[in-house]
């Protein structure tokens, strides 16, 4: 699906830019996860019996809030289910994200939150890992989150979308001295690259 998009969409960017591309444009972004939950692909019985050993199928009543063989057993199998869709979402949407940016000379960044995925796993291969704040708003969680992985891997940026405003703050209603506290704010949990939202 990424390599769908991505030959739908950045390509179609990249071809146009052509050298440019690393040099002007240089990184590609994934905004915050907004998509809802993910179970099940075309090939998810087969992942699940690669990284787990064991066959699904037998325990899929318990979508259906039905406990199979134990309560024990049930919660044993439902984490699998999320470990194996966490860690595809790493391999094949965060990660596989990353080496298409690099083999285009691009950076990759992203915001790996709020999604049916394991975060710090998710952030570990990008070039930025980044939170949001809303102005208006005493700062977000993904920021703080953002830092975090950032620091646990070493990597000396952690981006934030900056001043996003909802109907009730935008239009230009905030000058820049009045949303300094927050901006400040963000500086003190681990912020050290703005972008601005394009809507601010």
């Amino acid at each position: 699906a990424l390599d769908v998009h991505w030959n739908g969409f950045m390509q179609k960017v990249l071809d146009d830019v052509g050298p440019l591309a690393g040099q002007t444009l240089k990184s590609s972004f994934i905004d915050s996860y907004e998509v809802g939950n993910q179970d099940w692909t075309a090939n998810f019985r087969q992942e699940f019996i690669k990284r787990r050993g064991y066959d699904p199928l037998k325990y899929l009543a318990t979508y259906t809030g039905c406990t199979v063989q134990s309560p024990q057993v049930t919660a044993r199998f439902l984490w699998d289910m999320r470990r194996t869709i966490a860690d595809l979402f790493a391999d094949n949407y965060y990660g596989h994200f990353a080496e298409l940016c690099r083999e285009h000379g691009l950076a990759s960044d992203v915001e790996p939150y709020t999604g049916p995925y394991e975060s710090l796993q998710c952030g570990q291969p990008e070039d930025t890992v980044m939170g949001e704040f809303w102005t208006g708003s005493q700062g977000d969680p993904s920021v703080k989150l953002a830092s975090s992985v950032a620091h646990i891997y070493g990597k000396t940026l952690v981006g934030a979308e900056s001043f996003t405003a909802g109907e009730d703050n935008a239009h230009w209603q905030w000058d820049p001295y009045a949303q300094k506290v927050l901006g400040d704010q963000m500086f003190c949990w681990g912020v050290n690259r703005y972008y601005f939202h394009r809507y601010a």
